[in-house]
């Protein structure tokens, strides 16, 4: 007997947040064993510095140009037509786009290094740093060039929906870093093989995670395909839109680390990494469950499965906010304590410092859910322009007060600016969505 679309769907979604769980619990290993027991060894200026140069994979974190999510949209109605030759045509576009992207990463960065531009990026409080830092970034730099090319793998599974499979092997790649950052910090704590071990693993996880792919269907690459600019064109012209959108979200918090060190220094760019490494930990126990929603909604838009969508968003709304609320509370009133008991007293950082985080916690959450339902329904011009505003907002308060940042400071930056952009201007338009109705059908289940 056939499973309905519909259960089918959920059942997918179930998946990927079961191994999601697998997989987060190999980043809290890294995050609450092996990271503070690096740090303690480092000691917190140079964990700053190592907190400063992990600020350039962030940066690059859509230096794919947002292909993931518009590759995923067309394969999702590549799957549902069960148009193979269709898949097979967006997957060498998308494999061209991220080659190309990736050539040019390695080729720019190295012209920079090669002119000894790294202390620009750091700035003056990190000058006897400088030879820690060029070869860091040498590393970080071929290592980000790769990535970009080899994480098309993950991207595509989205629109398979199979999202459960880039868990396990993410779940992999982090047990093996545990292990590995455990025997560097009890052998010899060097900043250079911790970059290696922290970003060259994942690297590892990324490419294995193609392969299996390539091998399950060897049909995105043996298909013939016709006009392959056309299809890069039409690609491109979603994916741009998801880049501006989902880049200038982290870049804001990346942007904050920098100023904060370029006006301050390093060891207070190591605390505030540690205070939004804590909010991205338990803001990973949400993505992990919405990572797999937007290729679930994309999927039931073009089934038009309106009575699915509508249970999924009242579902979502209510499980998020809770959680957010919860753990908003728990990271302000014992915060605090957590950082002090894995990092040392060398990292201890006054109660409000833990408050401000929970509430910008919270309204993390609650734009994140939004933009994941707003993306599934592809409204990416909108979210792109929104994200535009926030960033410019944030950039403009950091420039003005450059003289005057502090942690305390900056987060409540980010919570003002977030919650007036990713909160509210994204329901505002999430009810214009609602006033499309989509016409049900009948044959799928909720």
């Amino acid at each position: 007997m056939k499973i309905p679309v519909g259960t089918e769907r959920n059942n997918r979604i179930w998946r990927a947040v079961g191994t999601s769980f697998i997989s987060k619990g190999g980043t809290l290993l890294v995050q609450f064993i092996a990271l503070p027991i690096v740090a303690r060894k480092l000691g917190p200026e140079m964990f700053g510095v190592f907190a400063a140069m992990s600020t350039i994979p962030a940066f690059f974190s859509s230096a794919d140009l947002g292909i993931g999510p518009a590759l995923g949209h067309k394969l999702a109605l590549g799957v549902v037509g069960d148009d193979r030759p269709l898949q097979a045509r967006y997957f060498r576009a998308a494999f061209a786009v991220v080659v190309s992207v990736g050539i040019l990463i390695a080729g720019l960065g190295a012209g920079f290094l090669l002119l000894g531009k790294a202390d620009f990026i750091f700035g003056r409080p990190f000058a006897a740093h400088q030879v820690q830092l060029q070869q860091g970034c040498w590393i970080v730099l071929g290592i980000v060039a790769m990535q970009v090319i080899v994480s098309i793998g993950g991207k595509a599974r989205a629109g398979f929906q199979e999202i459960h499979l880039n868990n396990i092997f993410g779940a992999t790649g982090n047990l093996v870093t545990v292990l590995l950052l455990l025997i560097v910090a009890w052998l010899d704590p060097d900043l250079i093989l911790i970059i290696l071990v922290v970003y060259g693993v994942g690297l590892v996880a990324q490419c294995s995670n193609l392969i299996h792919l390539l091998v399950g269907r060897p049909y995105l690459l043996r298909s013939q395909v016709s006009n392959i600019w056309q299809d890069i064109r039409r690609l491109l012209t979603d994916s741009i839109l998801y880049a501006v959108a989902i880049g200038l979200i982290g870049w804001q918090r990346e942007l904050a680390k920098l100023s904060l060190g370029r006006s301050v220094g390093p060891v207070e760019v190591g605390h505030l990494a540690i205070l939004l490494s804590l909010a991205s930990m338990f803001g990973g126990l949400v993505i992990m469950v919405t990572a797999p929603v937007w290729p679930a909604i994309a999927d039931a838009r073009a089934r038009s499965d309106a009575l699915w969508l509508d249970v999924l968003w009242r579902k979502l709304n209510r499980l998020s906010t809770v959680f957010a609320l919860l753990v908003g509370v728990l990271i302000g009133g014992g915060g605090g304590i957590a950082v002090r008991y894995l990092y040392g007293n060398s990292y201890d950082m006054p109660a409000q410092y833990f408050w401000l985080l929970g509430l910008y916690f919270l309204i993390f959450v609650l734009g994140h859910i939004r933009f994941t339902w707003l993306m599934g329904h592809n409204r990416m011009k909108q979210l792109a322009l929104i994200a535009v505003l926030e960033f410019a907002s944030n950039a403009a308060c950091l420039w003005g007060f450059h003289n005057h940042l502090s942690i305390e400071f900056l987060l409540s930056i980010l919570v003002a600016n977030h919650f007036a952009f990713s909160v509210c201007l994204q329901e505002a338009l999430r009810r214009r969505v609602l006033n499309f109705e989509l016409p049900h059908n009948p044959q799928s289940d909720s």
